[in-house]
């Protein structure tokens, strides 16, 4: 087992790149971050990345810009490909990084069976590089790459499946005694129901949509107001239409599978939505209700020192 740097130089973290958000679980470091980016580089600011000549920023500051910025739920091939400039900006959400950094991570992908070399490729390089305004020499070491959502049952070794209700998908894995099956996709997730009540609203916001990424918030906070416009019946309405016409085939497989003896374990902010999970559980599913969209991370996190301690790495806890 090697020696602690002085100061800290190892560091654990588990990266869980949605479309929504980017999740990152680790030492010193528990967010959800928005995965906007943007190429306006804001020196200082959380999530301001700048190396060879390649500068942009990540999460709210992004957002904050009022400058052109890119959404991963826009772009499939994002969290693959995309997938090293959401993690640095990610990183550059730590205010305490040292000057030398080795960065050991595990990564949940959707593409994990098919992209696995591929995002240790895209991840494991050595940088000399500023994030949010400290200069620092990093080196980030890929762990392992799992599915979506394994985070959150790693430790469970019934049978067991993840209902993982992301911003632009669900995804539905089985898992026998640890072993993932084949997960079944559905393009359609958070962001479907928050443009059913942005419609919605029409009839009572003067005939206009709602603001999307005003209702996204409001619901986030569990409030039934946007901009002042009570939305409570809209939103019972939506949240039902939503299921039957997108989601209710994907909870009939995992209904199926809980009468096998599988547990159906719910993740991802979906799970959050005001009254939601109180329907998942009335189908004898197991919502997680303490950061559900944290659970997948801060699993693989503990994952991260689990492998490490297993291969002999320093894990200071």
């Amino acid at each position: 087992m090697t020696k602690p740097g002085r100061p800290k130089t190892n560091f654990y973290f588990g990266l869980d790149v949605g479309n929504g958000n980017i999740k990152i679980s680790g030492d010193g470091l528990d967010e959800r971050i928005p995965s906007y980016r943007t190429d306006d580089y804001q020196i200082d600011a959380l999530g301001s990345v700048l190396f060879d000549g390649t500068s942009y920023t990540v999460g709210k500051s992004a957002l904050l810009s009022q400058k052109f910025i890119r959404r991963t739920v826009d772009d499939r091939n994002a969290k693959v490909d995309s997938i090293e400039t959401l993690y640095l900006g990610a990183l550059a959400h730590h205010t305490d990084l040292p000057k030398e950094l080795i960065s050991r991570v595990v990564v949940s992908s959707h593409a994990y069976a098919t992209h696995k070399d591929q995002i240790k490729q895209n991840l494991g390089l050595d940088r000399e590089l500023t994030l949010a305004g400290k200069k620092l020499k990093l080196t980030t070491e890929v762990l392992m790459v799992v599915p979506e959502g394994f985070g959150a049952v790693y430790n469970i070794s019934d049978n067991c499946a993840t209902l993982d209700f992301g911003t632009g998908t669900t995804i539905l894995t089985p898992y026998q005694k640890g072993k993932p099956g084949e997960s079944i996709t559905k393009h359609y997730g958070v962001q479907k129901l928050i443009k059913l009540i942005s419609q919605e609203m029409k009839v009572v916001n003067g005939g206009y949509p709602g603001d999307e990424e005003m209702i996204r918030r409001s619901l986030e906070r569990g409030e039934m107001k946007v901009d002042g416009v009570a939305i409570a019946p809209i939103y019972k309405d939506c949240l039902k239409l939503w299921w039957n016409e997108g989601l209710s085939e994907l909870g009939k497989i995992a209904f199926e599978l809980h009468k096998d003896g599988y547990r159906i374990i719910c993740i991802g902010g979906g799970v959050a939505l005001p009254g939601f999970a109180n329907v998942l559980t009335s189908k004898k599913f197991e919502p997680i209700t303490d950061r559900p969209e944290m659970a997948n991370a801060r699993g693989l996190y503990q994952l991260a020192l689990i492998t490490a301690k297993k291969r002999g790495y320093y894990v200071n806890e």
